[in-house]
């Protein structure tokens, strides 16, 4: 597999796998994406990130609409809601799911999923799976 060399934005010191790709330089607090929010998607959040930690060596991005899972590129945005986080990654496949609450394809070969969650019982072994996928596809 030939590795692309990634590109540097001068400004915001972000890495892309495209040159001079198009993007927001705004440099994000993750603590304002819970401004408002209850307490427990705060928990949410941290279950999450804390149920990958071990398996994939990633960073919390947050940017202006989202906070992004990053290892050398993001493999996932997650959306902070009020009340649930949505979980948008990507797969190579589309498919059907009941959880899956929304689905697009964005290339030739990509297809972004959506889930939304609400409770930690819905961080389970199949969401996670989707992760590490989208990680293997997308991430690094």
């Amino acid at each position: 597999m030939i590795k692309l060399k990634q590109w540097t934005c001068p400004d915001c010191k972000r890495t892309f796998k495209h040159p001079n790709q198009w993007h927001s330089c705004f440099k994000g607090i993750i603590d304002d994406h819970f401004q408002g929010k209850s307490i427990t998607i705060r928990k949410l959040f941290d279950e999450l990130a804390n149920a990958l930690i071990d398996s994939i060596p990633f960073s919390i991005t947050p940017l202006k609409t989202a906070v992004y899972l990053t290892a050398e590129y993001h493999f996932a945005a997650i959306f902070i809601r009020r009340n649930y986080l949505i979980i948008e990654f990507s797969n190579d496949i589309p498919f059907m799911d009941e959880r899956i609450h929304r689905s697009q394809q964005v290339s030739k070969t990509l297809y972004s999923h959506f889930v939304k969650i609400k409770d930690k019982k819905e961080i389970d072994t199949q969401l996670l799976d989707w992760l590490h996928t989208a990680y293997e596809l997308t991430g690094k």
